[in-house]
């Protein structure tokens, strides 16, 4: 549900890029194309200009490695594989240890490789450059992808890629929310209620349009009920109910838990 990529763009630019030696003028290019990426805008302009703007800070620093693998990344958005590969061995060629190349190729493998092959290049990722955002928020979403079958382990370990996110950023939203639903997920009511209440405290941004706070209110209420808080999960139940976008069934179902805790008292 929550994509909140806006939300943990500035982590990304402040930890992401390797800082080595870069001028300022490279590095403001860097971060504005890294801006525009994850604008994604429907036309394909932001990509464009995010492809410009590479391209200007490599004009700059011709071995500037994480925008090499952003256009690698822009290749891939666009569907051109080949030159998303080439690109991403040329970063490598001049960083080995490049966390946003690693990334690519292993976006780029998942399509026809095994899931050991690419989760290997996420970690790799991660052991090179433990606070880069990209490579642990792909290396989580990696590990508790259904289609894998994920085991406690490997929750585990995207659990902490989770906790390193919100450790670099507090206002890290989409970090809080899939923290909270995976310990929601082994019944860890007490540690994933104050990540549901962070993404509350968070809110919704003008910067996107996909977070429906109503449904936030309700995980929380159930987090609650769970270790027997029933008034304020009522609360967060008559929260969801005066919310903006919920909807008849979403309230129909609230009322309903809302009763059912009352009879509980």
């Amino acid at each position: 549900m929550m994509q909140f990529l806006l939300a943990s763009f500035s982590a990304i630019l402040l930890l992401a890029a390797p800082l080595l030696a870069q001028r300022p003028e490279a590095r403001g290019h860097f971060t504005q194309g890294v801006g525009l990426f994850y604008e994604h805008d429907d036309s394909g302009d932001a990509l464009m200009a995010a492809q410009a703007e590479f391209a200007a800070a490599l004009r700059l620093e011709p071995r500037y490695a994480a925008a090499r693998a952003y256009q690698g990344l822009i290749d891939l958005e666009m569907n051109h594989e080949s030159d998303a590969e080439a690109t991403f061995r040329e970063a490598l060629s001049w960083d080995p240890k490049c966390a946003e190349a690693l990334v690519g190729q292993a976006r780029l493998n998942q399509k026809s490789h095994p899931p050991r092959e690419w989760l290997l290049l996420l970690r790799k990722a991660v052991a090179v450059a433990p606070r880069n955002p990209l490579a642990r928020r792909d290396l989580a979403y990696a590990l508790t992808a259904e289609a894998i079958n994920p085991s406690p382990e490997m929750w585990k370990e995207a659990i902490e890629c989770w906790r390193v996110l919100i450790a670099m950023d507090r206002n890290d939203r989409e970090s809080h929310y899939d923290l909270a639903r995976a310990l929601r997920r082994f019944g860890r009511w007490s540690e994933a209620e104050p990540h549901f209440r962070e993404v509350l405290r968070i809110g919704q941004t003008k910067e996107d349009s996909d977070v429906w706070v109503y449904t936030v209110h309700g995980e929380l209420a159930a987090v609650l009920a769970n270790q027997g808080k029933n008034a304020e999960a009522i609360r967060e139940y008559r929260a969801l109910i005066a919310s903006d976008g919920a909807g008849d069934e979403e309230i129909r179902r609230a009322r309903g838990a809302i009763e059912a805790l009352q009879r509980r008292r």
